[in-house]
């Protein structure tokens, strides 16, 4: 079972597959086209491992037709109790 990112820009949900995760930031590949672009604030809803969090980020990259990771992230605020689970979650992807 893939791990999975619901990207949730204002009203819209925006599912995506989990590619790579880190402390800072995170890539996934959309199941659509997303309409965000880079710069756009958004809550990111993280389910991996059978753990569920989310977190504030800010798009960095997103890229329509790539081949790997279409989107990247960059964490903007994230409590500690987050943090401490995604440390924990590197290197288990």
């Amino acid at each position: 079972m893939a791990e999975m990112v619901t990207l949730r820009v204002a009203d819209r949900e925006i599912e995506a597959t989990l590619v790579d995760l880190s402390a800072t930031g995170l890539c996934g590949t959309p199941s659509t086209p997303i309409g965000p672009r880079p710069g756009q604030a958004l809550r990111a809803r993280i389910s991996t491992r059978g753990t569920t969090f989310e977190v504030s980020a800010v798009i960095a990259r997103s890229e329509i037709g790539a081949s790997a990771a279409d989107l990247g992230l960059t964490i903007v605020e994230v409590d500690a109790r987050t943090l401490d689970l995604i440390t924990g979650l590197v290197g288990q992807l």
